[in-house]
């Protein structure tokens, strides 16, 4: 399956984010309750991404992440939802000074490299569709663990479509 969407730290650092999904094992469990039977389909995933997000006049990200996930759907409904455990590696470009003209434009820039690894756990929720596309929206919690400085929390969003190979 091939992701793509929205991504980006909550509220303000707008980004885009592409990956692949692997289903690794695949199995189902029945229950059954009073007369009706209800089965459940399990599934353990790999998902590697990367995202690019920025925050206006200070700093541009690139993120190479990979999660596991596992997702449970019931037999006969379209929505699914999924648990995962992720680790990233998060290249921030950050603006360190910059040259100003006398008009007042900005004609130079200084940047520097932080080296930021993320790991994160997540929650999707997502609607499959007849077609082709599948909707999903994905929350995640992240530390930021800062090389050389101190760690802080992150909260990243994700809204994409889902494309999935195998339906056709």
């Amino acid at each position: 399956m091939l992701t793509v969407g929205y991504f980006g730290g909550i509220p303000f650092e707008p980004g885009v984010t592409a990956g692949v999904q692997w289903p690794q094992k695949a199995w189902s469990t029945e229950k059954t309750k009073g007369e009706q039977t209800r089965r459940v389909y399990k599934y353990l995933i790999i998902h590697p991404r990367v995202a690019v997000f920025s925050r206006k006049h200070s700093y541009t990200g690139v993120l190479i992440h990979a999660d596991l996930g596992y997702r449970r759907q019931r037999e006969g409904r379209k929505s699914f939802s999924q648990v995962a455990l992720g680790l990233g590696y998060n290249a921030r470009f950050s603006i360190t000074s910059f040259t100003v003209n006398f008009s007042g434009e900005i004609i130079d820039r200084e940047r520097e490299r932080q080296d930021i690894i993320v790991p994160t756990i997540s929650y999707t929720y997502g609607r499959n569709t007849p077609h082709r596309f599948d909707w999903y929206t994905r929350i995640a919690y992240g530390n930021e663990i800062r090389l050389g400085n101190a760690s802080a929390g992150a909260l990243f969003l994700e809204l994409g479509l889902q494309m999935n190979l195998s339906k056709y």
